[in-house]
Parts: C-alpha cells; sequence; structure tokens
C-alpha cells in the first residue's frame, strides 16, 4: 500500500499523478471534420504529457497516471446506452484532493482511477461516503493552516448571493469543521472556486499571486509576493496575430462556452463539443497559467514553457528567490483550461505537519474571506442572524 503525504507545496516531491486523455481512436467514427481536429488535440496532447511525465521522472518523481482500457470505449461513455465520451481524466486534481495522508475523491464511477485508488487502499475517502468535495484545485494547505474556496454564484439580487454563501458555509462548519476542526486552523473563502489560477505559494514566506485573488493579504499576511497582474495569453494572442505562428495554438484560442470558442477550428469541431462536450471545457481567459506550478521542492518547480514577458519577467523573480523554473511543454491548456497544477495531483511529498504560524492559537474555523463582508466579525454577524431568522 502506497503511503499519501501532503502537507504543503513545496516539502521535496516524491509521488504524484498525472493527467490523461482518450486514444485517438476513440473518435474515428467522427465526422471528418471533427474527428481529424480531434487528433490533432490527441497528439497534442498526449504528446506533452509525455513529456511532462519525463521531466517529474528526472526528478526522481514517482509518476502514476488514470489507466484507459484503449479497446473498451463503452467503458467511458455518458452511459451505457450512448455513444457520447464523458471528459478524459485529464484534470485529476479537480475531482481529488489531499490533505495529510488521505485523498479525497468526487470522482464518481470514473473507471480509470480504479487502478490508482487500488494502490492506497484505505486512504481513499469517496464522496459517497459523505465526504464533502475537498478538491486540490479548491484548497491550499500551509501546515496547519488550510483554505477551503467556494466559487461564488453570482446570480440573483445581493441578498440571494449572501444566502448562497451562508448556506455553503453551514456545509462548511458541518463537515469539514468535522473532519478537520481539531487538527488545522480552517480558513473559508468565497473568491474564485479554483485558487490554482488565482495564487499559489511555492515555499514558505513566498507566494505567486494575481489580480484575481486578494485573501492572501489575510491568510497569508507578512508573505513575500510576486505579484502578476497579466495573464500570458494577451501576449500569446497578440503574438499569434500579428504572425500567424503556433505561439498559442488554435488549441489555445479557446474563447470559453460560447459561440466563435476556437477562433480557426472548424466549425463542425466547434458545434460538436458545445452539443457533446461543453463541460470538457472551460474560459482559458479566467486562469492565470503563470501561477498554475507545481514545486519539485524548494528551489525547483516546474512550470509551462512559454516565451512571453510575463512568464519571462516570473522566472527571474523567481531566480531572485532562489527557486529554477523547469519547463514543460502544454499546448493544449487553452482548451482543457488546466496548467500543471491542474492535470497533476501531488500525493506524496517527503516532510512533516509544520505550523507555520503558531501565533494564530488554536485549530478550528478561524477566518472567513468573502467580499461581501468586511471582516470575519462581519461574516458572523449576518451569518447568525441569517441562521436565527430560519
Amino acid at each position: 500500500m502506497n503511503k499519501i503525504n501532503v502537507h504543503n507545496n513545496w516539502d521535496p516531491l516524491e509521488e504524484i499523478w498525472l493527467g490523461d486523455t482518450w486514444p485517438a481512436h476513440f473518435f474515428d467514427n467522427e465526422e471528418g471534420e471533427v474527428r481529424d481536429s480531434f487528433y490533432q488535440l490527441t497528439e497534442w496532447t498526449k504528446t506533452d504529457l509525455n513529456a511532462i511525465q519525463k521531466k517529474f521522472e528526472d526528478f526522481g518523481v514517482v509518476v502514476r497516471r488514470p489507466h484507459i482500457d484503449g479497446s473498451k470505449r463503452e467503458l467511458y461513455t455518458i452511459n451505457e446506452r450512448s455513444s457520447i465520451l464523458r471528459k478524459p481524466p485529464i484534470c485529476p486534481r479537480d475531482t481529488h484532493g489531499v490533505i495529510g495522508d488521505k485523498i479525497f475523491s468526487v470522482a464518481g464511477g470514473d473507471p480509470t482511477y480504479k487502478p490508482l485508488y487500488d494502490l492506497y487502499d484505505g486512504h481513499i475517502f469517496k464522496k459517497s461516503e459523505n465526504i464533502p468535495d475537498i478538491l486540490g484545485s479548491n484548497i491550499v494547505k500551509i501546515g496547519r493552516d488550510i483554505i477551503f474556496d467556494s466559487a461564488p454564484d453570482n446570480t440573483g439580487s445581493l441578498e440571494e448571493r449572501k444566502k448562497k454563501i451562508f448556506e455553503r458555509f453551514e456545509y462548511f462548519e458541518l463537515m469539514e469543521f468535522k473532519l478537520f476542526g481539531s487538527d488545522y486552523r480552517l480558513h473559508f473563502s468565497a473568491e474564485g472556486g479554483h485558487l490554482d489560477g488565482c495564487y499559489m505559494p511555492v515555499k514558505e514566506n513566498l507566494v505567486l499571486t494575481t489580480a484575481h485573488f486578494d485573501a492572501y493579504d489575510v491568510i497569508l499576511p507578512n508573505w513575500k509576493t510576486i505579484g502578476i497582474r497579466s495573464s500570458s495569453y494577451m501576449s500569446e494572442e497578440a503574438t499569434y496575430r500579428h504572425t500567424n505562428s503556433m505561439i498559442g495554438s488554435r488549441f489555445d484560442k479557446w474563447e470559453g462556452n460560447y459561440s466563435g470558442m476556437m477562433d480557426d477550428a472548424p466549425h463542425h469541431f466547434n458545434n460538436y463539443i458545445k452539443k457533446f462536450c461543453l463541460d470538457w471545457i472551460g474560459n482559458y481567459k479566467e486562469t492565470y497559467f503563470e501561477v498554475n506550478v507545481v514545486p519539485i521542492d524548494e528551489n525547483n518547480l516546474i512550470c509551462i514553457g512559454t516565451q512571453n514577458d510575463v512568464f519571462e519577467k516570473l522566472f527571474t523573480e523567481l531566480e531572485k528567490n532562489g527557486i529554477t523554473c523547469h519547463t514543460v511543454p502544454w499546448r493544449t491548456r487553452g482548451f482543457w483550461d488546466g496548467g500543471i497544477h491542474c492535470i497533476t495531483l501531488d500525493v506524496r511529498r517527503r516532510g512533516n505537519l509544520k505550523d507555520y504560524f503558531p501565533e494564530r492559537g488554536e485549530y478550528g474555523i478561524k477566518t472567513v474571506k468573502c467580499d461581501f463582508f468586511a471582516s470575519t466579525e462581519h461574516f458572523y454577524k449576518e451569518y447568525n442572524e441569517w441562521k436565527s431568522l430560519r
């Protein structure tokens, strides 16, 4: 039985999961332009995933991949009566989270993860066991302090939106507190959902930040920051338009869940994606791929290799702080809306649970961060009023 052990982002990495996509022949029966587009997407994706695996292995990291049986396409369809494929296991961190010595899964009946689960028997906790949705993309572990984020629902009136946050926090109190409150300080936020596209602690006292997320100044006070205020896709798009080069390939031109989603992809392919694969994609412009990195240890990290000003400035700043960036290709990140952190899940790092903020005292829920409330105290005042009126 393999050991699980993760307490932060920067302890020496020993074992990691890396996502995968369907083999090209799963699309053999699609119409010509759709089939050929999937062939190209698959070739780029698999080639780059193999390069990413090799880079981790060069550092001595054990890499595990979901298992796809290429002879049994029917296993991976939406249901037994359908020929439509479900989303491939490309982003394990979107459906799994690791805290300490446990893996939490909301992958449902996805058979591609079954061989991986068997490696960690007794350490896998599934949603069906009444475990909350603890996802690697939504949590940040800093020793005894853990940040849990929930994507805010921006529909409805202000009072309706607050009510949704109160309901999510009530669930947080009942479940996350029950699971972790005696061992950790818990921090609840409702800022962006996928925190790993918003900010990233890369070593003790150093965090990469973006314009999307500012809770670090409350939860990580006095930590040094490297701020990224514009995403690299802007410069990539400009380069693409003016040179017609493959910098930011056509699958990096994805615009989100709307018409004209891929600027130069065949019309039939866009229509197919909108009709059958809408859950495969996201709006990549919301993601800062520059912070979506995986530290090997406190002196080395893996990131996307892209030639533009944003990445080059980031590399320079990290080097000033003793961190070397090791680049890998990831041409289809725009289609999958996932960077290096999204498509991986670190399951074992060499290190012990440490308290980075002992001055904070007792464990349990410590802070609540949401734009609707000026402070944790303000949140609790309205939250308790809401509960008393029900």
